[in-house]
């Protein structure tokens, strides 16, 4: 009798997505602690100079989108990650069964899907995002936001060498 073998293509648990679940853990932990101290810290608009006129901590809130733009459409950018965070999830099922294991690739699912969340938290908790980093020639934002802008550049650039 023939030896039968059978190939598992997506572990639940297993070194990959290991890497993925402990990239969104640790964006989730860093974006909730630091928007946490700003908000126990410091009042609404309050801005602390780091490097003046250059780069200050500014408390600020965002009930839209990037940019400021789409004010007040709390519940269109819940139903939004929602959505989004299943399109993520089935091209992450996709990926890992057509490809072997990618570090970058599951690092950049991490960033992109422990931003998101960030931001989600702060949707449902508050009905608005808190950000800080202020950089004076650009809309303030928050370790989330950042998290997704670098996954977002890092998929552009993984996609490109494909």
């Amino acid at each position: 009798m023939a030896k039968r073998t059978t190939k598992i293509k997506y572990q639940l648990i297993g070194p990959q997505i290991i890497l993925v679940y402990s990239v969104i853990v640790i964006v989730i932990f860093l974006d909730q602690l630091t928007k946490y101290l700003i908000k126990t810290k410091m009042y609404l608009y309050q801005s602390i100079p780091v490097i003046k006129n250059v780069f200050h901590i500014t408390y600020t809130t965002n009930t839209g989108a990037g940019f400021g733009i789409l004010q007040n459409y709390r519940w269109f950018f819940i139903l939004f990650t929602v959505i989004f965070m299943g399109f993520v999830y089935y091209t992450y099922l996709v990926h890992t069964r057509k490809n072997n294991r990618d570090i970058y690739f599951d690092i950049c699912i991490g960033l992109l899907v422990g931003g998101a969340l960030g931001n989600f938290i702060d949707r449902l908790r508050f009905g608005f995002v808190v950000d800080f980093f202020d950089f004076r020639i650009w809309p303030t934002f928050n370790i989330a936001d950042s998290a997704v802008s670098i996954a977002a550049i890092g998929l552009i650039i993984w996609l490109w060498k494909k």
